[in-house]
């Protein structure tokens, strides 16, 4: 199963568990809006995508998953 198709609090488990970085999950979802929204059929569901301060916030993060499931 690929991280998108899990929810929040999977992805969240599978952060706390370092089966994948919040780094990597990041990655997984830029590069799944590149494909979907920049191709030749584009979605246009982002009027605004701010990659490096995703990035950023992923690497702030290090492995550490809040207790409470808000959004991140």
């Amino acid at each position: 199963m690929e991280p998108h198709e899990l929810s929040a609090l999977e992805q969240g488990r599978l952060i706390r568990t370092r089966e994948i970085s919040p780094r990597e999950l990041v990655l997984h979802h830029l590069e799944r809006v590149e494909r979907l929204d920049h191709g030749s059929r584009p979605l246009g569901a982002f009027v605004t995508l701010t990659a490096e301060r995703a990035l950023d916030r992923a690497a702030a993060m290090g492995s550490r998953v809040p207790d409470d499931p808000a959004p991140l």
